[in-house]
C-alpha cells in the first residue's frame, strides 16, 4: 500500500474513533458505509452530522478522507484546511494534507492538467500552520508543491518554474532534516559536478529512507546511466515514470537509455511520445534526427515527417524535418521546410527557431555569408533561451575571433554527447575560424572532428572531403616553418618541442579522413581518447577539446539554470 493511502486510511479510522459531540449515530454508520466502501452514502451522512456539528475538526477530516476516496481531491483538501482552523496543532490533519496535497497534483500532472497542478500548489500556501508538531505535513506540503512546478518545468522549462521547485525542496530540507529530500539535494549537486558515483551512493540512500520515492527512483536511473549501468537505469526510470507518467524528459531519458543500448525502435518510439508531450522543445527534434540519422533510417524520418505535415502542417513536423534534411547536407529542402514552417508558426519562438535554423543552413554552406543574420532582438531572445543553438549560430556571427572560438567551445563543453549534430556544426565553425587565424593544425583537426560527427551518406561531408586536402597542405607548410624554426632555437624546450612537432607531421602527412560519422555513437558513454588525426599528447589542449563532454544525459539538467 502507498504510504499516502495508509496515512489517508489511518487518518479517517482514527478521526472517526474520537468523542463526538452529537449525533453520533450518524458518524458511526458514516464509518460502516466508508468500511463498506459505499462512499457516496458515508458522505451523506457525514454531511449531516457536520451540519450538527459545524466546529467539529473531527467531522471535517473524516469528509476529507471520504471525498479523497472519491478523486474529490481539491474538495477534500478544503476539508482539511478546516480541520487545520479548527485544530492548528493537529499533526495528523498536517500528515493528511501533505499526502493528499501530493495525490492531488500526481492526478493532475498526469492528465496533463500542469497549470491547475501550479495553481493548486499556490492555493495551499500557508493552509498548515506553522507549529512543530505540525512540521512534517508543512514538508509533505511543501514536496508536493514542488513536483508541481517540476513537472510543469519538464514540459516548459520556464527556469522561474525550476527556481520555484529547487526552493520548495530546500524548505522540505529545513523543515524534515531526515527526509529523502536531503540526500537528492546533495546527490543533485555531486551529478552536475561530474561525481557520479557519489550521486548515486546519495540517492541510493534516499531510496531507503522511502522506497517508493519517485524522484529518487528518477535520479537514481540517470546516475546508472551516467556510469553506464544501462539495464539498471532503464529499471529506475521506469519506476519514476509510473508517477511522472507524462513527463517528457523522464521520457526521453528512457531513450536515451535504449539507444545506448542499441534498442533504436524502442528509443524512437519513446522520443516520439516525449516530441508529442513536448512539441516546443527543439531538443527532442535533435535528439530524434540523431538518432534517424544514426541508424541510416533519415528517409524514412524525412516520410514520417512529411505524412505528418500532408495530415496536419505544424510547425513542429516542419522544424523536425528541416533539421533532418540540413543533417542529410540538403540545404535546399532544408531551407524550404524553414520556410514553409514559418507560415504555420504560432509564437515568436517558433519564429525564432525557425530563423535560426536557416541561418545555420547558410552558415554550413558559407561561413562567411552575412545576409540571413538573425536581428538583434532575435539574438537576445534567442540567447536569453540559453538554448546551445544560440552558441552555434554566435560561433559563426560573433564580430571577433575570440568571442566566435568561445560560443563553439560551449557547444563542445555544456552540450551532451548524444547530440553529435550540434557538435559537428561547432566543430566546422572552429575549423574555420582557426583557418582564418593562422593555426592550421586545429583547424585540421577541428575539420576530422566535424567528419566523424557527420553522418554517411550526407552531402555534408562533400564539402569536408573539397577541403580537407588543402587545409592539409596547409599544415604540412605551417610545420616545416615550425620545424626549421624551432631546431635553430635555443630555448631549453626546443628538443621537446621539436619532437612535438615532428610527431605532428609525420602524423599530419599519412593522414586520411577515415570512416565519417563513427563518433556518432556510442552515445551516452565516449572513449576516454578522441579520434585524432594528430597524437594528443602532442597537443593535450587540442586533445580535451576534441574530447570535450560533460553530460551523459541532458534532459534533467539542473546545473547553471539560475543564471
Amino acid at each position: 500500500m502507498k504510504f499516502y493511502n495508509y496515512l489517508l486510511i489511518a487518518g479517517l479510522l482514527c478521526s472517526m474513533s474520537q468523542p463526538v459531540l452529537a449525533d453520533d449515530n450518524l458518524y458511526n454508520r458514516a464509518l460502516e458505509a466508508y468500511q463498506k466502501r459505499d462512499y457516496k452514502l458515508a458522505n451523506q451522512l457525514i454531511d449531516q452530522f457536520i451540519e450538527a456539528n459545524p466546529d467539529n475538526p473531527y467531522g471535517h477530516e473524516a469528509k476529507a478522507m471520504i471525498l479523497a476516496n472519491m478523486n474529490y481531491y481539491v474538495k477534500a483538501l478544503a476539508q482539511l484546511k478546516q480541520v487545520l482552523e479548527l485544530s492548528p496543532k493537529n499533526h495528523r490533519a498536517a500528515e493528511s494534507y501533505g499526502a493528499l496535497l501530493q495525490r492531488a497534483i500526481n492526478y493532475l500532472t498526469k492528465n496533463g492538467k500542469y497549470d491547475e497542478a501550479v495553481e493548486l500548489a499556490q492555493q495551499s500556501q500557508g493552509a498548515i500552520p506553522e507549529y512543530a508538531a505540525t512540521s512534517k505535513g508543512q514538508a509533505a506540503a511543501n514536496y508536493a508543491c514542488g513536483i508541481a512546478y517540476f513537472e510543469r518545468w519538464c514540459k516548459n522549462d520556464d527556469p522561474e518554474d525550476y527556481r520555484t521547485y529547487m526552493s520548495h525542496m530546500q524548505k522540505v530540507c529545513e523543515l524534515d532534516p531526515v527526509s529523502p529530500t536531503g540526500e537528492i539535494m546533495t546527490g543533485i549537486a555531486s551529478y552536475d559536478n561530474g561525481d557520479y558515483k557519489s550521486a548515486l551512493n546519495h540517492f541510493q540512500v534516499a531510496k531507503t529512507l522511502r522506497s517508493t520515492n519517485p524522484t529518487a527512483a528518477m535520479w537514481t536511473g540517470l546516475a546508472y546511466a551516467a556510469l553506464g549501468s544501462y539495464d539498471m537505469a532503464l529499471a529506475e526510470l521506469r519506476t519514476a515514470r509510473k508517477t511522472f507518467s507524462n513527463n517528457p524528459n523522464i521520457i526521453a531519458s528512457i531513450a536515451d537509455v535504449l539507444l545506448a543500448q542499441g534498442d533504436y525502435e524502442g528509443a524512437k518510439i519513446e522520443y516520439m511520445t516525449a516530441r508529442s508531450l513536448k512539441p516546443n522543445s527543439s531538443d527532442m527534434y535533435y535528439a530524434l534526427s540523431d538518432l534517424f540519422i544514426m541508424t541510416g533510417t533519415a528517409q524514412e524520418g524525412v516520410d514520417i515527417l512529411k505524412s505528418e505535415i500532408s495530415e496536419s502542417p505544424s510547425f513542429q513536423s516542419y522544424f523536425h524535418l528541416a533539421l533532418l534534411l540540413h543533417q542529410m547536407g540538403d540545404y535546399t529542402g532544408a531551407a524550404a521546410a524553414c520556410k514553409q514552417g514559418l507560415s504555420v508558426a504560432a509564437t515568436p519562438w517558433e519564429r525564432l527557431q525557425l530563423n535560426t535554423e536557416l541561418a545555420l543552413i547558410a552558415f554550413d554552406q558559407d561561413p562567411t555569408q552575412t545576409q540571413v543574420r538573425l536581428s538583434n532582438a532575435d539574438a537576445n531572445a534567442l540567447a536569453a533561451s540559453q538554448h546551445p543553438s544560440y552558441w552555434v549560430y554566435m560561433s559563426y556571427a560573433d564580430p571577433q575571433e575570440p568571442q566566435r572560438e568561445l560560443n563553439a567551445r560551449k557547444v563542445l563543453r555544456e552540450v551532451g554527447p548524444n547530440n553529435r549534430w550540434l557538435h559537428a556544426q561547432a566543430c566546422k565553425s572552429l575549423a574555420f575560424n582557426k583557418r582564418d587565424a593562422k593555426q592550421p593544425i586545429w583547424a585540421l583537426e577541428m575539420l576530422h572532428q566535424a567528419w566523424l560527427r557527420t553522418p554517411q551518406g550526407s552531402r555534408a561531408l562533400e564539402s569536408i572531403q573539397k577541403e580537407f586536402p588543402a587545409l592539409k597542405d596547409e599544415a604540412v607548410q605551417y610545420l616545416q616553418k615550425e620545424i626549421q624554426r624551432t631546431s635553430k632555437s635555443k630555448d631549453a624546450n626546443s628538443v621537446a618541442r621539436l619532437a612535438q612537432l615532428e610527431a605532428q607531421m609525420n602524423a599530419i602527412q599519412s593522414a586520411s579522413l577515415g570512416n565519417p560519422g563513427s563518433r556518432l555513437l556510442p552515445m551516452m558513454t565516449p572513449p576516454e581518447t578522441a579520434s585524432m588525426l594528430i597524437p594528443p599528447d602532442t597537443d593535450p589542449s587540442l586533445a580535451n577539446l576534441c574530447n570535450a563532454y560533460s553530460e551523459p544525459i541532458r534532459w534533467m539538467k539542473f546545473k547553471d539554470k539560475e543564471q
